[in-house]
């Protein structure tokens, strides 16, 4: 047996202490990622003379927006528009009669599929179309007058709206591969719309008048048929959309108090949950859109201040969105009026509305920086473990010396 002298201490160079101790902190630390920020969205590049009236929605990953516009030779009519980062505006090229409007409404995931409607006739008449790839097709409605398209899976397979039926009553339908099926009524009411799927088109939600509790209620549709939700209050609730999970319901119900506020609902198990209103104004919310999980909703409150956009997590509760971006995420919006929020993306770190800026009516995306900067106590972690590692390294130096 030999005994095997034991091998000279060899201290590592400065430069792995230093990558070692910033590994060792990089929990604490976290990664910075780029600061949030806003874009204005208002004239088309190029010279041309279209502009922006105002934002209508986002396909899924946040990268298509949608929008409406004119231009000088549009005249009366209105153009439908998608804006994207590396392309900026681009009108649709949807076809227009008369003074009609074109409206885009909704996107698939990537935004390859955009879906709306055509109104004619002052608006009293409307068309549903789908654009996918350059291609523009209107879609059939119940026999009525008038019809729309107001949303459109991931996928970009099946599309949900409302249509006036023979007998002038308006009912949600949902259009796959060219069939047009109607949603129907929920329990002997007359009226039905809808306005929100989930990921695969498997739920539809939007809202019904309850024959049975003679009241306005969040309508949700699966395979199995219409139904109510009943956890409601006052006579007028609905929905406005659902996550792509299927998990949660956005929309608005009646106040405890009175008034209306925004609200979100468990599917699974039909329950209310409250998300109350901005302080110092009336009662009067709604929730307009919600993340792909269900983590985070962007709607309309009021305050002293009147109308407001607000965003809501279950951290932050409600959170008027200026002084969310001002102050959570840093955001300089000086010259910025952010006056309505209209939709977010499904990971919930893009947001697009309508407003002002220096007095001049804006659109806006807005990204948001989903990591937190590092907090004072996260550098203080990483000062101890360098002080750790420097105390080791002179241990080390005095056992080799030994």
């Amino acid at each position: 047996m030999h005994n095997r002298p034991p091998l000279p201490c060899r201290l590592a160079p400065p430069w792995r202490l230093l990558a070692l101790a910033l590994a060792l902190a990089a929990a604490g630390v976290g990664n910075a990622q780029a600061a949030a920020s806003i874009q204005g969205i208002g004239l088309m590049s190029g010279g041309s003379s279209t502009s922006v009236t105002g934002l209508s929605g986002l396909s899924g990953d946040g990268s298509v927006v949608l929008a409406k516009g004119n231009s000088a030779s549009s005249g009366t009519q209105t153009l439908g528009l998608t804006w994207t980062a590396s392309g900026g505006l681009v009108d649709l090229g949807l076809p227009a009669l008369g003074s009609s409007s074109i409206t885009p409404t909704a996107a698939s995931t990537n935004g390859s599929t955009i879906v709306g409607y055509r109104s004619e006739d002052g608006g009293s008449t409307s068309t549903p179309f789908v654009w996918s790839s350059g291609s523009f097709s209107t879609l059939s409605g119940l026999g009525g007058s008038t019809a729309a398209a107001y949303a459109v899976s991931g996928d970009g397979a099946v599309i949900l709206g409302s249509a006036r039926n023979a007998a002038n009553q308006w009912e949600a339908v949902r259009w796959v591969g060219g069939s047009t099926t109607d949603l129907g009524f929920v329990n002997g009411g007359t009226l039905s719309h809808g306005y929100g799927l989930n990921s695969d088109g498997s739920v539809a939600v939007g809202h019904a008048l309850d024959g049975a509790a003679s009241r306005y209620a969040p309508l949700v549709w699966t395979t199995g048929g219409a139904t109510a939700l009943t956890d409601v209050r006052g006579r007028f609730s609905w929905a406005n959309a659902i996550s792509t999970d299927g998990s949660t319901i956005v929309g608005t119900t009646g106040g405890a108090g009175g008034g209306r506020v925004a609200a979100y609902w468990d599917r699974a198990t039909g329950s209310l949950h409250d998300l109350g209103d901005l302080p110092g104004g009336s009662v009067a919310g709604a929730g307009w859109d919600v993340s792909g999980d269900g983590s985070v909703m962007v709607g309309r409150g009021h305050s002293g201040a009147g109308y407001q956009p607000f965003i809501w997590t279950a951290t932050l509760g409600m959170r008027e969105l200026s002084d969310y971006l001002t102050n959570d995420q840093a955001m300089n919006l000086t010259g910025w009026v952010l006056s309505e929020v209209v939709a977010v993306s499904d990971d919930g770190n893009t947001l697009v509305g309508n407003g002002s800026y220096q007095g001049t009516q804006q659109s806006w995306v807005v990204t948001l920086n989903a990591a937190p900067v590092p907090e004072p106590e996260s550098y203080a972690m990483l000062l101890a473990g360098l002080g750790v590692l420097g105390a080791v390294a002179r241990r080390r130096r005095g056992q080799a010396a030994a």
